[in-house]
């Protein structure tokens, strides 16, 4: 029979034994803001950004309501953290697989586009088209685009939209980061069920034309669809391996429910007690 006292230290050791908190390790605090009319609330956000923080690489992260801002605490991150961290919070996280429009065979709709964009008003819902934003550190500008420039002159690349059939992340089944001599870093990807029966039908009426791979609004790459895909899939895009990394993680939580604004309200390094 073991002494009361020695049971005591034991369970006061054990408990001593949890995840690190901000007392015993520091960290960072972060405290953001929704962006207005959105239809999320600092709980359902809170809740998803602690599970996508913690699939990337911040498994003590805790995310919780505070009044009208969401509290983002990061035990044990250190100041090279906090950029990867803020990147993972910020970023939506939505990825959309969409046919390029073409001249020729999209007349008509690039033709609204056009008249919306000299209209100067934001395109109606289920208009049929998309807009994906054009980087050209990712993705240099070729003759086969539709481009339309934004208020700020960024150059945009015209999608077509099915508003009842659409291909998205969420369909996703696994998704991992790899690398090969010939493209480099880059995401390989299976669909579940649905997804590989909504690629394929895709994919399949729309050979040897040009599918735009859009993650959070900004176009990826836009290969050659030369057979029917289905259940796999390769998305390539001069990626750096951080890059792929923190798409495997997007795509692995989900999107969110919601948008923080850009910059937190606060910041703060908490020193270990």
């Amino acid at each position: 029979m073991r002494p009361l006292w020695l049971l005591g230290i034991a369970l006061i050791l054990l408990a001593g034994c949890g995840r690190p908190t901000l007392t015993k390790s520091g960290g960072y605090v972060l405290e953001y803001r929704l962006q207005p009319n959105q239809p999320a609330t600092p709980t359902t956000m809170a809740v998803a950004l602690k599970q996508r923080l913690r699939r990337g690489s911040f498994p003590n992260a805790t995310a919780v309501e505070n009044g009208d801002l969401v509290r983002v605490e990061l035990p044990g991150a250190k100041s090279q953290d906090l950029e990867r961290a803020k990147k993972l919070l910020l970023a939506g996280g939505h990825l959309e697989f969409l046919i390029c429009a073409e001249r020729g065979k999209d007349d008509e709709l690039i033709e609204t586009a056009l008249d919306d964009a000299e209209s100067g008003q934001p395109p109606p819902a289920n208009v049929g088209y998309l807009l994906a934003r054009l980087e050209t550190s990712r993705m240099q500008v070729e003759p086969w685009m539709v481009l339309l420039p934004d208020k700020r002159g960024r150059q945009q690349v015209l999608m077509v939209v099915d508003p009842d059939f659409r291909v998205t992340g969420n369909l996703i089944e696994t998704a991992i980061a790899s690398h090969s001599q010939e493209s480099g870093p880059y995401l390989a990807g299976m669909f579940n069920s649905e997804g590989a029966a909504a690629m394929g039908f895709l994919s399949s009426n729309n050979l040897q034309r040009r599918m735009g791979i859009v993650l959070d609004g900004v176009l990826l790459s836009a290969p050659g669809i030369r057979a029917k895909i289905s259940t796999h899939f390769q998305l390539n895009g001069n990626f750096t391996p951080e890059e792929v990394e923190s798409m495997v993680t997007l795509l692995r939580a989900g999107g969110l429910p919601g948008r923080l604004e850009s910059e937190p309200v606060k910041e703060e390094y908490v020193e270990p007690k």
